[in-house]
């Protein structure tokens, strides 16, 4: 899994700022890109639960029990820090996340929502579904209440 930069929120200056902070150098990310990425995501208001649904969603992933996706699917989660911000403010900081993702041959999105009741709490999967580039609903996917 990658991470890949998509937002309705900050203007185009934010992102040049962020390449500047992540150590981009004349367009060319840096060697350790994924490491700095986590880093300055979990910085960010409501990123640090943000990376951590994504790794319940990655071991997920791992054990081919993330529904839409086959284990071997090659998929970038896409980080939007407007988002993030927002859904902290609405849900609280260890509640709720919803994470988007895209499969590196497949213009759908996938999304996943996952909730967890406390800080300590186990993350559980919510809800899946997939979408077109637009954001239209495509199509529910089952959850089984027992992912968690």
């Amino acid at each position: 899994m990658y991470l890949q930069y998509r937002s309705a929120g900050p203007l185009a200056n934010d992102t040049f700022e962020e390449m500047r902070v992540l150590g981009y150098t004349n367009g060319i990310p840096p060697k350790n890109l994924r490491l700095r990425l986590r880093t300055y995501i979990s910085a960010q208001p409501g990123g640090s639960v943000w990376i951590e649904g994504l790794d319940f969603l990655h071991q997920l992933s791992k054990e081919g029990l993330l529904p839409g996706l086959a284990k071997d699917d090659d998929v970038s989660p896409y980080y939007d820090l407007f988002d993030m911000a927002e859904q902290s403010k609405a849900f609280g900081h260890w509640l709720t996340e919803t994470i988007q993702m895209q499969k590196n041959d497949d213009p759908e999105m996938y999304h996943y929502t996952v909730h967890r009741a406390s800080r300590e709490g186990p993350w559980k999967l919510q809800r899946a579904w997939r979408s077109d580039q637009s954001g239209n609903l495509i199509k529910e996917l089952p959850v089984s209440g027992a992912i968690q």
